[in-house]
């Protein structure tokens, strides 16, 4: 222990900034390598909001002072464009989204932000550190105390990891324990000066965030044992009262000021904080998932996430301290604020995380600095275990670089296992995607489906992904889910650890499939990657008033049967669509089969029949059906009046996108006023047209006005590949009154929101035929 109590003098200031130097070095490389994380895009939105604009916004269950240091450099710097015109600004509940927006698609500033952002956080956390070593100097009267407490902190892979993100926990660390500290200072030596600035730190710390409250009880406590040590009675009493009421005053005061005081903006964010305490929050620990989390959630987490060296050299300070007289001024007050928050977080209902321990770790990081004092720890063998005990603690937090937040200890198995105790913030908040786009890359795989906790679009981070509708996205339309759990398509997975537990998922069991597989590879410590192969034959599958999570696991094992499978989504009133596959079925809904027997006599018997029900929804009827070819072949198609039959155009790509294959039941010679003429069109998918385009089937008479017309398009265009054919139904209403004469029926493609026409040939239709009235 000598070289810790008795630390050369020549290298006292040395050691302090060298300290900080690699810890910032460490902060620098673990923010250049870790992707936008779950939280840092809603506290870098929220802080552009209060510098941008007024009045506040209510999107934070918390109060702004983190937010506002946040975006300060951003306001100044970037001046970001903000989703002011968005249908959904304001809406409390729309902040993830609008979050996402501001970052990735309304500025093409995003990691500039980011960066700013995170620089803000490096820079508190260094003023932390800093203070912490001066405090802990104070406290031992020895620099070897100081650095101590320092090397504990930066040398703590849970600090480093939240100290290089643009969120908020370091940041309420820093004010809790400056409040503490000027609190501790003025009790040392009291004067107007210190009673003034302690009670604008406390101010500066309830702004941080709400857990800061956590620290008010044991204001009053240690002002009470000041009191009765210094001057006992009651008139002591209630002048340590009158002081601590004062500091509530200074403090409420920098609050509102920090709130712009706007009280209907704080009201609403205590009541939403309230509100999400009462109400508790999905968590997951050691297998098991609940709402409001357990008691020892938080015990559980620090010592499965806490550096085994850390733990015991936390123990023997511990001892050390509460051995000797625990109740003196200092070590009371540095006890009551672990111990306070501590029990609060114990009652919690919000249990997400390691990260909002970290206000405590300063304090206790302090009470271990009593191991610098003279003989604390006398004798070689203590010297020996406190020494071995430091060294052990920077291997360990050395080899965990870059993977600081993923960080667990051996006896929890590691950042390999960690998932087993512990996700969200504790192991996977986003942090991977840029090394999944790098595992991705040097495996040459050119696409994969994604399941990841995070805010922030893969594709940002060059994941070419195929994103599952997992929260925190909107759920998808389960008519048109691609995604289908008890049997997930052959393909590529990259799925976080948060998402494969389940915990926010509204059936935790939707990834189950995938929790009993082996991954084939991860990325970082947080993605697990599945190679799932081929089971079976190509297979087509079609859906029309039906969705694929509502196909029960029997029929899906009775009749597609295999996981290599292409979907496609169909309107089955108005058409058909065939997918040229080795095997093809259909999926209709009783309400959907077609009674137009134009369409419905080309249906083959049905294959099979299922009832099912979505989670509180009504009973779902529908059929599966079997075409061993394409029901378009069986079709007597008849070609165009001038015989021409050329593929139509697309354009804006410029690519023959669609053939025509001919119209059905052959043309009428004559038509009557208020009839409705129905055509069959055939079509074969050449290369597939973009969303948002319509057939048109005109009806023109001799003048070229149009009398009747049908436009739409039967088929979902996503999922649609070349050599799929498709059977449009056409529906034209004839008016009631039609002049005697010839009237010709014009075809065409049409983009629908430019109303740009496909070419066919050199024009812009197709003349199909000629009816007489």
């Amino acid at each position: 222990m000598n070289s810790v109590r008795n630390f050369p003098g020549r290298y006292a200031k040395a050691a302090p900034a060298g300290l900080l130097l690699l810890f910032l070095l460490r902060l620098l490389l673990t923010a250049a390598s870790s992707a936008a994380t779950f939280d840092e895009v809603l506290h870098l939105y929220a802080g552009a909001l209060y510098w941008q604009h007024s009045p506040l916004q209510a999107i934070i269950d918390n109060p702004l002072l983190i937010q506002a240091l946040l975006g300060l450099p951003i306001s100044l710097a970037v001046h970001p464009a903000l989703p002011l015109d968005q249908p959904y600004f304001g809406e409390r509940f729309a902040t993830l989204a609008l979050s996402s927006d501001f970052m990735w698609s309304l500025n093409d500033s995003g990691f500039q932000m980011l960066w700013l952002g995170r620089l803000v956080v490096m820079g508190l956390a260094l003023l932390l550190a800093a203070l912490l070593y001066h405090w802990g100097r104070q406290l031992t009267g020895r620099a070897a105390g100081g650095l101590l407490a320092l090397f504990l902190f930066t040398f703590d892979p849970n600090v480093i990891a939240h100290s290089a993100l643009a969120t908020t926990d370091t940041g309420t660390a820093f004010f809790m324990l400056l409040a503490a500290f000027m609190l501790w200072r003025y009790w040392q030596r009291p004067g107007r000066v210190r009673y003034v600035l302690a009670g604008l730190c406390l101010g500066l710390a309830i702004s941080s965030k709400f857990s800061a409250l956590a620290m008010l009880p044991a204001i009053p406590l240690l002002a009470l044992y000041q009191a009765w040590r210094t001057r006992p009675g009651w008139r002591g009493a209630a002048l340590a009262l009158a002081q601590v009421g004062g500091w509530l005053l200074l403090a409420g005061l920098v609050l509102l000021a920090v709130q712009r005081f706007d009280l209907a903006v704080l009201a609403v964010n205590w009541t939403a904080a309230r509100g999400a305490q009462q109400a508790g929050h999905p968590t997951y620990l050691l297998g098991q998932t609940n709402v409001g989390g357990w008691w020892y959630y938080f015990p559980v987490v620090y010592l499965a996430k806490t550096p085994l060296p850390a733990l015991l050299l936390v123990g023997l300070g511990l001892g050390v301290v509460l051995r000797r007289r625990w109740w003196a001024g200092s070590q009371l007050w540095l006890l009551l604020l672990v111990v306070i928050p501590a029990g609060a977080a114990l009652v919690s209902h919000i249990n997400i995380g390691y990260r909002h321990l970290l206000p405590i770790l300063p304090p206790l990081f302090l009470l271990t600095a009593h191991l610098a004092r003279p003989g604390a720890w006398p004798g070689r063998p203590g010297r020996l275990v406190v020494g071995g005990s430091l060294a052990a603690l920077a291997v360990v937090s050395l080899l965990a670089h870059p993977h600081y937040l993923a960080y667990f200890n051996r006896l929890a198995g590691g950042p390999a296992n960690g998932w087993r105790v512990a996700v969200d913030s504790n192991l996977d908040w986003g942090q991977d995607v840029g090394r999944l786009a790098g595992y991705l890359a040097e495996r040459h795989i050119p696409a994969v489906r994604t399941g990841l906790f995070s805010t922030t679009p893969p594709q940002v981070y060059g994941v070419p992904a195929e994103v599952l509708p997992l929260w925190p996205l909107p759920a998808a339309d389960p008519l048109v889910a691609s995604f289908y759990p008890p049997r997930p398509a052959a393909g590529v997975y990259a799925l976080s650890a948060t998402q494969l537990v389940g915990v926010f998922l509204d059936d935790p069991g939707t990834l189950a499939w995938f929790r009993a597989q082996t991954p084939t590879g991860r990325a970082g410590y947080s993605i697990f990657v599945y190679d799932v192969p081929p089971d079976g034959p190509l297979t087509g599958v079609a859906l029309a008033g039906v969705g694929l999570p509502d196909v029960t696991p029997a029929g899906y094992e009775a009749t597609i049967a295999t996981n290599n499978v292409t979907l496609r989504w169909f309107d089955a009133q108005r058409g058909l669509v065939w997918a040229n596959s080795t095997s093809f079925w259909s999926v209709v809904g009783a309400g959907d089969v077609p009674a137009e027997p134009l369409l419905a006599d080309l249906y083959p018997p049905a294959a099979r029949q299922e009832v099912s029900s979505r989670p509180g929804g009504p009973a779902l009827a529908y059929s599966f059906y079997h075409w061993p070819e394409s029901p378009l072949s069986g079709v007597a198609w008849q070609p165009a009046a001038n015989g021409f039959a050329g593929p139509f155009r697309n354009p804006q790509t410029d690519s023959m996108a669609l053939a025509w294959l001919g119209y059905a039941p052959v043309l009428p010679e004559m038509v009557t006023p208020g009839q409705v003429l129905k055509l069959l069109t055939g079509w074969r998918v050449l290369d597939p047209p973009p969303a948002g385009f319509h057939l048109f089937l005109h009806l023109l008479d001799e003048t070229g006005e149009i009398v009747a017309q049908d436009d739409g398009w039967g088929v979902r265009p996503a999922g649609l590949s070349a050599g799929d054919e498709v059977m449009q139904l056409h529906r034209l209403a004839l008016p009631a009154e039609m002049a005697p004469g010839r009237y010709t029926l014009r075809l065409g493609v049409y983009d629908v929101a430019s109303g740009q026409r496909y070419l066919v040939g050199a024009a812009d239709g197709l003349v199909i035929g000629e009816v007489g009235r």
